[in-house]
């Protein structure tokens, strides 16, 4: 679990007394003494029952029960905002900090948080006599876009939703290009207005679907934008350019038919491949490449650090994790655990010190293609090495749940940007570490420990009855130091 009382940066200064939002009937939060008190502001929160709250993927509030020593921060916290209306510098840093000690750590990135927080600035009451203020109309833009999502926007003739997946890539390029239409000197720019959703209308959908986006999303999305404009009275920037030159600026092209399907066909490929041609180069588009929308983002990985959203407890004890080890040992083969596979390890650039241990029963190479694709993560290769241990290991599954079972003491949950996912497989111990657990349990798994029906022989499980001894046994003789006595 994130620890919430964590430090955070300072927030920006609290509005003076002038600042101060007239609470009175119109006010959604407000009293008849023009005060809010914290039960009634829990309550628009909709935090009275000390539950996460946070829409799930089954788009129902989460159930989770907030940690009883985040309950007395969050009553401390709500007391500090009674004041705050949507004009408040320091509101959305305070509803993230309150995100902090109200979500549970599934909850504490990506759609979830930001529904959350859109729902939370909206209890707030709209500033006096200012009823159009940017950040305001910044909100109501990204609203336009609806929910991040890693599938194709696109339909067939028939209406149905394409859902193939867009790739890691896209996704980030959706972020990336929502935030710059954000920004007040893109959405009052009908230019550059027009030129960042021709680049998002791009990145949502498959190459399949490209004119249609075009066509479709980007007329749509700049209609909605429009009127968020003009409803907060903002004209376009450039509308006194546009009078003076008399129609002789040049516009940003709207790709023509051919042009738009071979330019995303091509890039495609390029995504699709290994990699090996993919260079790091700097995020701020070039004056030549903004003309085309497909080309305004540089292909590139990322490598950013991993953003953990849960640690494990006790990092430093290796003999935490034997009960989870004696449990997978004891748990009958299922139909999965029954099929051979290959076990793999990998790490990210960017990210040395954290490992990923998992298996499939295709292609290794194959397996990191997808994940190199949906993740935008370029991976190394750790294990296995050679191909004498490039094989097929029985009961993969089941070896895979050992290995993790040891290794939960070093556990991380990250969230990942790429698939707007959490992944659960990954450790931070060191490559030599992991190889070595990985071997120990591939050798185990082929002295055939388990009989016929699924079940530990009887021998396997009297040894493992003394969890410990056992495990020393099974470092020496594998020749792992690390866990042997």
């Amino acid at each position: 679990m994130i620890d919430a009382s964590a430090s955070y940066p300072s927030p920006p200064g609290s509005p003076s007394s002038k600042d101060r939002v007239n609470r009175g009937k119109t006010s959604e939060i407000g009293s008849s003494q023009d005060e809010l008190n914290t039960t009634a502001l829990k309550a628009l929160l909709g935090l009275s029952s000390w539950q996460c709250g946070a829409i799930s993927k089954s788009d129902k509030p989460c159930g989770w029960q907030i940690l009883k020593k985040h309950r007395r921060h969050i009553d401390t916290h709500l007391c500090s905002m009674l004041t705050l209306d949507q004009s408040s510098p320091r509101l959305q840093y305070d509803l993230e900090k309150l995100i902090g000690f109200v979500h549970c750590h599934h909850h504490q990135h990506g759609p979830p948080r930001q529904i959350r927080l859109d729902e939370w600035i909206s209890v707030f009451p709209s500033p006096p006599d200012q009823p159009s203020l940017r950040p305001l109309v910044e909100r109501q833009i990204a609203k336009c876009f609806g929910r991040p999502t890693t599938t194709c926007m696109g339909t067939s003739r028939k209406g149905i939703r394409c859902n193939k997946t867009i790739g890691g890539q896209k996704v980030a390029n959706c972020t990336k290009t929502i935030s710059q239409i954000c920004d007040a000197e893109v959405y009052l720019s009908d230019i550059k207005l027009d030129h960042y959703l021709q680049v998002l209308a791009v990145n949502v959908c498959c190459h399949f679907h490209t004119d249609q986006s075009l066509s479709k999303n980007v007329p749509a999305w700049k209609e909605k934008i429009l009127a968020i404009r003009n409803e907060a009275d903002l004209g376009p920037t450039d509308l006194q350019h546009k009078s003076t030159t008399r129609g002789s600026e040049k516009q940003i092209p709207t790709p023509n038919r051919h042009e738009s399907r071979h330019a995303s066909v091509k890039e495609e490929q390029r995504k699709s491949s290994k990699g090996q041609d993919r260079k790091i180069t700097l995020p701020c588009p070039s004056t030549d490449r903004l003309g085309n929308p497909h080309l305004h983002w540089p292909s590139q990985y990322d490598e950013t650090p991993l953003k953990i959203v849960k640690r494990s407890e006790s990092p430093n004890d290796h003999t935490t994790s034997y009960h989870d080890i004696r449990r997978q040992m004891m748990d009958a083969l299922d139909d999965e655990d029954k099929k051979d596979g290959f076990l793999y390890i990998y790490e990210v650039k960017g990210n040395k010190g954290f490992v990923k241990i998992g298996y499939t029963t295709r292609s290794i190479n194959k397996r990191h293609d997808e994940w190199t694709f949906d993740c935008n993560r370029e991976l190394v290769s750790l294990f296995p090495i050679g191909a004498t241990e490039a094989r097929r290991v029985p009961h993969a599954h089941r070896v895979e749940k050992l290995c993790h079972a040891e290794l939960s003491y070093r556990n991380n949950v990250i969230y990942c940007d790429g698939c707007l996912k959490e992944h659960f497989e990954w450790f931070e111990v060191s490559p030599s570490e992991a190889i070595a657990v990985v071997r120990k349990w591939t050798t185990w798994i082929e002295t055939k420990p388990y009989l016929f029906d699924g079940s530990l022989k009887e021998e396997e499980a009297r040894k493992s009855a003394d969890i410990d001894q056992f495990m020393d046994t099974m470092s020496k003789n594998t020749g792992d130091i690390r866990t042997s006595r």
